[in-house]
């Protein structure tokens, strides 16, 4: 059997090898290859409307959001489970344990929501969500080696206002819960467009998901008026 394999292998690869033989003498000239990184760059473009490039104001949101975490830094915590906002603030008893309850993590959430604001974070994330496009500069996306800087500040951004629209609804602060809903379908919305390969329409889904999720939980709690529902359904 191994040997039949063999056989119609040898056979099957004959004429390619004839072909190789042949060219032998053009070994030595380079093969030129697509300009991938400017195609990718390209299709990035096309996928989006033309106007204001947030892609400068989302870095400087990113730096800024990682000085606030930083002054607010617990690295017990930290290590337990990814940080303050990366459990998705379940409200589930099981999502850590007696040592690090969600009641205890409360308080520093709400600093660190409080230092973001102070910070000017969220008037920056409202201005960012007024741009129409999101758009990598070409001169970062190097063949093989796409860097999509933008992936892990969204996903942070994206578990930082969740957190904000979980506390908004319990509060009733029906401003608050739309502010963090509506930049959280933006990111959802413009990543994929930002990062035109699967991990960013991955992470725009997930994004998506995740702002569905808070909803959906303050919804079960009664914590949505109707004013507040017609104007997150106007944003789907």
């Amino acid at each position: 059997m191994i040997r039949r394999y063999i056989s119609a292998l040898a056979v099957a690869l004959a004429p390619c090898l004839a072909l190789a033989q042949g060219e032998s003498g053009d070994s030595d000239k380079p093969i030129p290859l697509p300009d991938y990184p400017a195609r990718y760059h390209q299709f990035s473009i096309d996928l989006q409307s033309p106007g204001d490039n947030g892609w400068d104001l989302l870095m400087r949101i990113a730096e800024l959001h990682r000085e606030v975490a930083a002054r607010h830094a617990d690295d017990t915590f930290d290590l337990h489970n990814y940080g303050y906002v990366d459990y998705t603030l379940a409200w589930d008893p099981e999502s850590l344990d007696d040592e690090y309850t969600i009641e205890s993590q409360i308080p520093r959430i709400h600093a660190q929501l409080a230092d973001a604001d102070a910070s000017g974070l969220f008037a920056m994330l409202e201005t960012l969500i007024s741009k129409n496009a999101l758009i990598q500069p070409a001169e970062d996306t190097p063949l093989l080696d796409l860097t999509m800087t933008q992936l892990g500040p969204v996903r942070e951004l994206a578990r930082l206002n969740a957190a904000r629209m979980s506390l908004a609804a319990q509060t009733g602060d029906d401003d608050e819960v739309a502010a963090a809903w509506n930049q959280l379908i933006w990111l959802s919305r413009f990543t994929p467009r930002s990062c035109p390969v699967a991990i960013g329409c991955l992470v725009g889904i997930a994004v998506e998901s995740l702002a569905m999720e808070r909803i959906r939980d303050a919804i079960l709690h009664q914590q949505i008026s109707p004013a507040l529902a017609a104007e997150l359904l106007h944003t789907l």
